[in-house]
């Protein structure tokens, strides 16, 4: 026979604590820190009397991983390719499909799109102020 049996606490009254045993029996324990509802396992001896009676541990469960991102591919490199030769550059970091290298080349040419309309503003506000 078993010696070890999921139960729920019934029933608290004064040091008594009742529980309800997973085969159908209700045993009383001489036990007033379990409360109305609290799972526990409920331990006999040889003689088929409780010895001890715990309260069941909680089910952990993970709700989220702290596994680092590894990103691959090189940033500048993707960037510098794709600032200096636009077209040459970005196919090369799509063909290569690495994150990081596909991130520094978008960025190069958002960087190179920003710089060519500062140029032309400079360039115009020069040439509207005649030098």
């Amino acid at each position: 026979m078993k010696n070890k049996y999921q139960a729920k606490v019934i029933k608290v009254e004064n040091s008594e604590t009742t529980i309800l045993l997973e085969n159908g029996q209700t045993e009383v324990v001489e036990n007033s820190t379990f409360k109305v509802g609290d799972d526990v396992y409920a331990y006999y001896d040889k003689d088929d009397k409780i010895v001890f009676v715990e309260r069941e541990k909680p089910k952990v469960y993970a709700t989220h991983s702290t596994e680092k991102v590894v990103y691959e591919g090189s940033f500048w490199g993707g960037f510098l390719l794709t600032f200096f030769f636009p077209v040459v550059g970005l196919i090369i970091a799509l063909l290569i499909d690495k994150e990081e290298t596909r991130r520094g080349a978008v960025s190069a040419i958002v960087t190179q799109v920003v710089a060519i309309i500062i140029l032309f503003l400079i360039v115009l506000f020069l040439g509207f102020m005649g030098l």
